[in-house]
């Protein structure tokens, strides 16, 4: 056979299978092309902080100011603003927003980057959110690492300031007065300080701003009138001895604090005269030194106590300066007998009787010692305490001493 013609009919057979083959394979797929499109190149970004807001304005300003402008022009032009770019995304998404614009669906909604839509399928008008609740202080930051916050500036400091201020130098800046020596060695002249001193400034000028010890603020007590009535009894009741005998315990200042608050109309419930009100209320007078373990002691029990305690003590004065009267006598008798006779007497019998009184008063004087080194534990009122004393000294100078003891 011919070369060529073999050559032919091989090349004839490949066409042929390559038809058969093409007729065999499937139809290409009739899927959008969107769906078969590529994601984002890998590092790219997507721009998505386009809100409602932003299209609604793009859509506003395309339709008054450039409706006959191409609109692909319109985003790429810097009339559509820094945030259109003009791709094709932003193109098709334009003409969809231009759409709801014109039919009135596209409203402006604050910061969202989509419509919200309601149960009945319209949009929801745009809410601001809620605000924080508190002051703005709970959302301010901390002070920095190592830095330190002077909290030492009491309502006494503020007061002394703005006075010094105000009646030595009104003309200076506030500012230039902090920093300054004039006010002292615990203003750092800081901008915190500057506006806290703009605000006492005005308490000052408006009479608010007073001086109260070391407290670091400015307190406003709610039950006051009831704390200066319960003040004014607890002074009168040591002015007058009824608190001098025993000490008033904290249930009878409770009790006399709740009869105050009745007096002035305060609600039963609303103030009930804690243990730690009253603990406030005697330290910010200088009253703390009150015995909150004892029990009540009412004006007349106190009174009584006080007359029964000063009875018993002039009673005991009175027998024991009659004692030593005694005393004095006998040993008075005694000198004059020895000056007489010039022999000291050394018989024991006749000094039996002296020694008896003398073991006595001995012994007596000890319990009378006793009593008073155990005073505290006793609970022994002041006024019986210093008759105690009293009388145990005129014990001790008046006992009576043998001959070869003087």
């Amino acid at each position: 056979m011919d070369p060529e013609r073999h050559d032919n009919i091989n090349a004839a057979g490949t066409g042929v299978a390559a038809a058969t083959a093409a007729a065999k394979s499937p139809p290409t797929s009739k899927r959008k092309a969107s769906h078969s499109k590529p994601g984002p190149k890998l590092g790219s970004k997507r721009e998505t902080n386009r809100t409602v807001a932003d299209w609604y304005n793009a859509c506003h300003t395309y339709t008054t100011k450039f409706p006959k402008m191409a609109k692909l022009a319109f985003l790429r032009s810097d009339s559509s603003g820094p945030l259109f770019s003009g791709s094709k995304s932003e193109h098709s998404n334009f003409i969809r927003k231009l759409q709801q614009y014109e039919i009135g669906k596209l409203n402006p909604q604050g910061n969202v980057k989509r419509r919200q839509f309601g149960k009945d399928g319209n949009v929801v008008a745009y809410k601001p959110p809620p605000a924080a609740k508190g002051p703005a202080s709970y959302c301010k930051p901390g002070p920095k690492k190592g830095s330190k916050r002077n909290t030492s500036i009491t309502v006494t400091d503020w007061y002394n300031a703005c006075h010094t201020y105000r009646t030595k130098f009104p003309k200076m800046a506030k500012s230039s007065y902090l920093k300054s020596s004039s006010s002292g060695t615990i203003f750092s002249g800081s901008k915190s300080e500057a506006a806290n001193f703009g605000r006492k400034l005005k308490e000052y000028d408006n009479g608010t701003l007073t001086p109260q010890a070391d407290t670091r603020r400015r307190t406003n007590r709610k039950f006051a009138e009831v704390e200066k009535m319960l003040i004014g009894y607890l002074t009168s009741s040591y002015t007058n001895g009824a608190g001098k005998c025993g000490s008033i315990s904290y249930k009878h200042l409770r009790q006399k604090a709740l009869e105050f608050s009745k007096e002035l109309g305060i609600p039963e419930g609303e103030f009930g005269a804690s243990n730690g009100w009253l603990s406030g209320t005697l330290k910010r007078h200088q009253r703390d030194e009150m015995n909150r373990h004892e029990e009540p002691v009412n004006d007349q029990e106190g009174k009584e106590s006080c007359e029964e305690n000063e009875a018993e003590c002039e009673s005991e004065d009175d027998w024991g300066s009659e004692n030593a009267a005694d005393v004095d006598d006998n040993d008075a008798d005694d000198t004059e007998t020895v000056e007489d006779t010039g022999v000291e007497a050394e018989d024991d019998d006749e000094w039996e009787d002296e020694d008896t009184t003398r073991s006595q008063i001995s012994a007596h004087s000890d319990a009378v010692k006793t009593l008073i080194d155990n005073h505290n534990k006793l609970g022994l009122p002041g006024a019986a305490l210093v008759h105690l004393m009293r009388y145990h000294e005129s014990l001790c100078e008046n006992s009576p001493t043998r001959p070869n003891e003087r």
